[in-house]
């Protein structure tokens, strides 16, 4: 990723949700709430971004701009009630 780097663990979490095409929500820093299934990440501009498929289309979001992630473990399912979704902060502020 240019610019900034990503810890390890959170590129994990992104790349797994894309694998699965999970449901997710998306909290940018500037409060900017997104939902949709993630489908890949792609380099975009220079940023490492995360291509979501909603209900507006594809939107790519850099992930240096993403505050928090969430969405379902493993073992639940998309019926599965989004407060139960782990929350990964990122640049929470």
């Amino acid at each position: 990723m240019t610019g900034s780097t990503l810890r390890c663990d959170l590129q994990d979490h992104f790349e797994h949700v894309c694998v699965l095409q999970l449901p997710v929500r998306v909290r940018l820093t500037n409060g900017t709430r997104l939902a949709g299934t993630a489908d890949t990440l792609r380099v975009v501009q220079g940023l490492e971004s995360l291509q979501l498929q909603s209900q507006r289309g594809i939107e790519l979001v850099p992930l240096n701009e993403i505050a928090t992630l969430s969405y379902p473990q493993a073992g639940q399912t998309r019926s599965t009630p989004e407060e139960h979704w782990p929350i990964v902060e990122l640049n929470a502020s």
